[in-house]
């Protein structure tokens, strides 16, 4: 209703299902994220038969506010397949509760925090976030399977 509406824009409704979003029909989705689980692939490559092993994903998401510190674990809500790029794309997000709102939102630290990058958040002090990184190029490995 527009009350609703008006109440919690931007957020979704209250009574929101994330399946709304989901693209893959049914029977393509599964129950969990299964690490080690294998995909068969018949008739989808060159090989004619292909698999692939789900990886293991264990990715710290660390929420900051000027008031509090909140860590979560990314959790895997998508896998994508491209088998003819012999692409594998395992998606995760990570969510928390702001108790100020999503505006109290200072930072988000994707991955494990170093002890100065702990000590920078306690202490509310500066630290070099946005390190540039040098981009080599792909990783080379054999061609073993997807």
């Amino acid at each position: 209703d527009e009350a609703g509406e008006k109440s919690r824009r931007p957020l979704p409704p209250t009574d929101f299902s994330p399946q709304y979003l989901n693209v893959a029909p049914a029977d393509q989705q599964l129950d969990g994220y299964r690490p080690g689980e294998e995909l068969r692939l018949v008739n989808m490559t060159t090989a004619i038969r292909d698999h692939i092993r789900l990886p293991e994903l264990n990715v710290p998401v660390t929420f900051v506010t000027s008031d509090e510190v909140s860590e979560e674990v990314a959790t895997v809500d998508t896998v994508i397949v491209e088998p003819e790029e012999r692409r594998l794309s395992v998606l995760a997000r990570a969510q928390t509760e702001l108790s100020e709102g999503p505006m109290s939102l200072a930072r988000i630290v994707v991955g494990e925090l170093t002890e100065g990058m702990r000590a920078a958040i306690e202490k509310n002090k500066a630290y070099p976030w946005a390190r540039r990184r040098r981009v080599i190029g792909p990783i080379q490995r054999p061609q073993r399977g997807l």
